[in-house]
């Protein structure tokens, strides 16, 4: 099992229900880290990772992740921010799909969140991590 580090480009984050409805949790930046959670539970990744145009990624084994962060106490702070970050992402797709009225609405409303600047950010990969 591996983290992936999004060094350029940006990536869709989907999950698939049994029937075979996506759903896309959100859009990762370049500098993101991603399979984070599946690295530190040590289970199966939950999302699957679509990368939206040319993009490099890096990955990193389980096994040097997990020392590092227990080496690198302010690395570990950041992955919990990370994780944390996450899960309050995960949060609002709920509350936009579940009290969200119409599908008009529920597309508006991921259109003006996963709005790009216009800009192309690069070499954040370095300095996303300590």
């Amino acid at each position: 099992m591996r983290s992936f580090v999004l060094c350029q480009g940006r990536a869709k984050l989907s999950t698939t229900s049994r029937d075979g409805k996506t759903l896309i949790v959100r859009i990762a930046e370049a500098g993101e880290l991603l399979g984070l959670h599946a690295v530190v539970t040590g289970k199966p990744y939950e999302l699957t990772v679509e990368t939206m145009q040319p993009s490099q990624l890096n990955f990193v084994r389980r096994e040097d992740m997990l020392r590092f962060l227990n080496e690198h106490p302010a690395a570990c702070f950041r992955a919990t921010q990370h994780l944390a970050r996450d899960c309050s992402d995960s949060y609002g797709v709920v509350r936009t799909i579940g009290l969200s009225h119409s599908v008009s609405e529920r597309f508006a409303r991921f259109l003006l969140d996963t709005a790009a600047d216009g800009e192309i950010s690069r070499g954040r990969c370095a300095s996303a991590w300590p």
